[in-house]
């Protein structure tokens, strides 16, 4: 998954950055987020200035065994998402499964929802918009 959001990340810049020159994307690894008194680590943190605002992703990567086998596993992953969403983080969850049938789609998803959350996807429609009615 790492390998294709890479790539999905090196296209976004490379295409939107002619809409958005402060825009900025750092890919981090099993990076540790600290909420509270409580450390978490998330698959994946995607840091992104879009528009000259910051934005915070987390992509988890979640394998049955370990998040949805038991009640316990899926309310503490429930209950840590809440969390991570309360410090401003958005959480964009998959299963095991979708990643290992096709991770480039999954990581295309990904670029496609920072597009629309950071308001980038409006801000690209606009300028188009504005360059038809010149």
């Amino acid at each position: 998954m790492m390998m294709r959001l890479i790539a999905h990340e090196d296209h976004f810049i490379k295409e939107y950055t002619s809409f958005d020159p402060s825009l900025q994307i750092n890919l981090f690894l099993q990076k540790p987020i600290e909420v509270g008194n409580k450390t978490y680590r998330a698959d994946f943190l995607i840091k992104v200035i879009a528009l000259n605002k910051p934005y915070n992703f987390i992509v988890e990567c979640d394998g049955h065994e370990f998040h949805e086998k038991t009640k316990e596993q899926a309310l503490r992953d429930k209950q840590r998402g809440r969390s991570l969403q309360k410090q401003g983080y958005q959480v964009i969850r998959f299963t095991g499964s979708e990643i290992y049938r096709n991770a480039s789609t999954a990581a295309a998803e990904v670029f496609e929802m920072i597009k629309t959350m950071t308001g980038l996807e409006k801000e690209i429609e606009r300028i188009i918009k504005e360059d038809f009615e010149y």
